[in-house]
């Protein structure tokens, strides 16, 4: 009898084989995590996705004329990233065992172009394939490791030279649903108005890079936010009416912008309006945003701080995230006080398991 191949996947060690009665060996598959469509859902994708909006609306504001990558909604095989392993049919009977032998695990699928951020695009329809990576993700080991290219979904990444992709795009950003008109038009405004954000520190009043505070694109918001915090000109009300919104994946970004930006000084204040809006939570579900937020600026600052340079995860990655003595302290201390308030309020609810869910530091 021939070998026959199945598939296993991490970190379950074993295989489940279905047999006919002639004997035949059967694949069974298993469903493959998929992005949720949504905000609140799942914390590790809200993370993710929160991180690399930020990071690309940084990148597409510092040079918006040098701005040349692809959007793609990517789809990986039903067999990407499982490993594979042969089995031997033992004589006299009806049973497969490993032989101990296995071909390493493989990411591979297709993606389709939906725009770009540059000239226009020579193909529509590409395919990649590499070794499976140990991890890919934001530093953390709570940021979970998700990855487009793993799991699907909508990403950004530079444009390559040919369709077919040999290497995993570094750096690659996962676009949060409903999100790629924001980036767009994020990016003609950016192409108008260069070096926007250098008002705010260049002028006495910026009025221009407050009147973005009004705008309907939240990566605009996000940008404008960022760029007043960092030059001392958002006072504690303007934090409090951007902190305070609380729909889709908007208050994560703000309170992402203001502590990324945030100086040791202005932690009474602007810091203080994030920790009083903790407190005033009624229930888990009003602390999800503020979760995430300050999750990924922590994350921002141990890349920052810990790691200079270091643009993603891998596999030294702490299981749980180091106490930082820099700006990023501040963040830290959100994260608890979200997690102290967690506590008071109680109750079993879905708000509370995706809180209890990101926890960085689990009792």
């Amino acid at each position: 009898m021939n070998m026959r191949r199945i598939l296993w996947c991490f970190p379950y060690v074993g295989a489940l084989a279905l047999l006919s009665v002639a004997g035949v060996c059967q694949l069974a598959w298993q469903d493959r995590n998929k992005p949720p469509a949504s905000f609140g859902i799942d914390p590790y994708y809200d993370a993710r996705r929160v991180r690399d909006l930020y990071f690309l609306s940084r990148s597409l504001t510092k040079s918006p004329t040098a701005a040349d990558m692809l959007v793609c909604d990517v789809f990986p095989d039903h067999q990407s990233g499982i490993e594979n392993g042969y089995l031997k049919l033992v004589p006299g009977t009806h049973r497969y065992v490993p032989t101990g032998e296995t071909d390493p695990a493989c990411d591979f699928g297709t993606y389709r172009v939906v725009g770009s951020f540059g000239p226009a695009q020579h193909w529509d329809r590409g395919s990649f394939k590499w070794r499976s990576p140990a991890r890919f993700g934001g530093g953390f080991v709570y940021m979970f490791f998700t990855d487009p290219f793993a799991d699907g979904g909508l990403a950004a990444f530079t444009r390559p030279v040919t369709a077919r992709l040999e290497t995993h795009p570094i750096p690659t950003y996962a676009i949060a649903p409903g999100y790629q008109s924001f980036l767009v038009d994020e990016l003609v405004f950016n192409r108008a108005h260069p070096s926007w954000t250098v008002l705010a520190g260049a002028q006495a009043d910026p009025s221009f890079v407050r009147q973005q505070l009004k705008s309907g694109n939240p990566l605009l918001v996000m940008e404008a936010t960022r760029a007043l915090v960092e030059t001392g000109k958002l006072d504690a009300e303007g934090a409090s009416r951007l902190v305070g919104y609380r729909a889709d994946i908007r208050q994560s970004c703000e309170v992402t912008a203001i502590l990324c930006a945030l100086k040791r000084e202005q932690e009474p204040t602007l810091g203080h309006v994030i920790l009083q809006t903790a407190d005033s939570a009624k229930s888990a579900d009003d602390l999800k945003g503020l979760l995430i937020g300050a999750a990924v600026a922590y994350s921002v600052f141990w890349e920052r701080e810990a790691h200079p340079g270091r643009a993603s995860g891998g596999a030294s990655a702490p299981m749980s995230p180091p106490t930082l003595t820099g700006e990023g302290a501040f963040a830290r201390s959100v994260i608890m006080r979200v997690l102290e308030r967690r506590t008071a309020i109680g109750a079993a609810t879905p708000g509370g398991r995706y809180v209890d869910g990101l926890n960085p530091w689990p009792a």
